[in-house]
């Protein structure tokens, strides 16, 4: 692989890696739009505490579920972890079932109606979506597809946007 697009969760532990920030993406809950707290606005961690909690296993990304796990931490809750997921999708996917909750950055721009991202109703860090690439690789098409990446993200001040989707009951 030449170039990714991921998230900055982990990034400094590779001293290889060269990365740009794209944009920050906010963390939401997300959940079966007939769950009962679904038509609600923003929903505070609080809210959520006894709800059935559906994560990324810790093997496959431990700075992810650190972060989760450091949230609920900061409010004094003990999550309901009742599944730990290889990827992001099964996560997604049994939400969309019904079998839980699950606290994520919004990823996707039109999501299913059958799933609701919620918006914290306390301030957390967002997670930076990064491009990144390792220094050693000498593919010239990195350093142009990079040059025209950073050109057109100093176009747009704000780089990419990731907005929740307004829920609609």
């Amino acid at each position: 692989m030449d170039i990714g697009f991921t998230l900055s969760l982990t990034i400094e532990k590779f001293p290889e890696i060269i990365s740009r920030k794209i944009s920050k993406i906010p963390i939401t809950v997300v959940m079966n739009s007939e769950h009962p707290l679904a038509n609600h606005r923003k929903i505070s961690i609080t809210s959520i505490a006894s709800e059935q909690i559906i994560v990324i296993n810790p093997e496959v990304s431990p700075d992810g579920f650190k972060h989760i796990s450091e949230l609920f931490l900061k409010y004094g809750i003990s999550p309901n972890i009742i599944q730990e997921c290889s990827h992001f999708e099964t996560v997604l996917l049994m939400v969309e079932a019904g079998i839980g909750i699950s606290i994520l950055p919004v990823a996707m721009v039109n999501p299913p109606p059958t799933l609701r991202f919620i918006e914290l109703e306390e301030k957390i860090e967002e997670i930076v979506f990064i491009i990144a690439w390792n220094k050693n690789n000498l593919n010239p098409l990195i350093s142009l597809f990079t040059k025209e990446f950073e050109y057109f993200i100093n176009r747009h001040e704000d780089g990419l946007i990731f907005k929740t989707k307004k829920s609609t009951p």
